[in-house]
């Protein structure tokens, strides 16, 4: 059943949306109510809400995802993630961030006290 279900939702999302190919969303994507839009294999790339409210789920994941403007989840799994418009919404989607390293210390002669 949840197999059906989720091939019949797959066909519904591809007639009613467009698919969004690339690494890194600018201009923001727009969603009116009801809309949805199919990401593929954006797996580690984390998906902004910028307004309204979106609803993120992904293939084999049976969590849901709702973001308000200013959250973001980072896409967990591979293959198809579908982002619904709750509300009129925009989204961005960015690359991941490589981790953030400290600066090295620079080579500079500490002061002495006296």
């Amino acid at each position: 059943m949840y197999a059906e279900t989720l091939s019949v939702f797959a066909a519904h999302c591809m007639r009613n949306t467009h698919v969004i190919q690339g690494t890194t969303m600018n201009p923001p994507n727009v969603l009116h109510h009801g809309e949805w839009t199919a990401l593929h294999d954006h797996a580690g790339r984390r998906v902004v809400c910028l307004s309204g409210s979106v609803w993120i789920t992904q293939d084999r994941d049976r969590r849901d995802v709702v973001l308000s403007p200013g959250q973001g989840f980072t896409l967990d799994r591979p293959g198809m993630a579908v982002v619904s418009a709750l509300a009129d919404a925009s989204f961005a989607v960015y690359d991941a961030l490589a981790p953030r390293r400290a600066p090295p210390l620079a080579a500079q002669p500490l002061p002495c006290s006296r």
